[in-house]
């Protein structure tokens, strides 16, 4: 049964990754606070992979006020 579900696990989190990752990547760069905001983030992202993307989540609902961040 874990062979099963460990793998789905993995895909569930990788497909969450791409996606806040393709968000970060759209937004426009007067939107992030910091001039070399999306940068610290795309370093974030490769550097913290299991972490950055609920913190980009998280940002994205209070920070940048986005009522259906996902």
């Amino acid at each position: 049964m874990s062979i099963i579900i460990l793998p789905l696990l993995v895909l569930a989190w990788a497909i969450f990754w791409v996606c806040q990752f393709v968000l970060l990547m759209d937004l426009p760069d007067d939107i992030l606070p910091g001039r070399h905001d999306k940068v610290l983030w795309f370093i974030a992202f490769l550097v913290c992979p299991l972490f950055a993307p609920f913190a980009f989540l998280l940002l994205r609902k209070v920070r940048l006020g986005e009522k259906n961040a996902r």
